[in-house]
């Protein structure tokens, strides 16, 4: 019998200074968020092959407190994905 794991997860992150100081207002700074995407497949029960694939989207916005202090120059937004088809020998 075959078997298929799916899942997804992801975050959302916040970059603030609460307590401002010299030549750093206080305020928000920077909103990030990635999503990830898995499945798993199984096609053949005993045996160790897998099919996998991943799918992955990050983002970050900067806010204009951050583009004063040039943090333009990191990359905003990344995709990315793997697949791979494995196959477990045993003994």
């Amino acid at each position: 019998m075959s078997a298929l794991n799916l899942y997804a997860k992801g975050t959302y992150e916040l970059g603030n200074v609460y307590m401002a100081s010299e030549g750093v207002e206080k305020g928000g700074y920077r909103r990030s968020w990635n999503i990830q995407l898995c499945a798993e497949y199984y096609p053949m029960s005993g045996c160790d092959f897998i099919v996998y694939l991943l799918l992955y989207h990050n983002k970050v916005h900067f806010t204009e407190k951050d583009r004063k202090w040039g943090l333009m120059i990191i990359i905003c937004s990344e995709y990315h994905w793997d697949w791979y088809i494995l196959y477990l020998f045993s003994d």
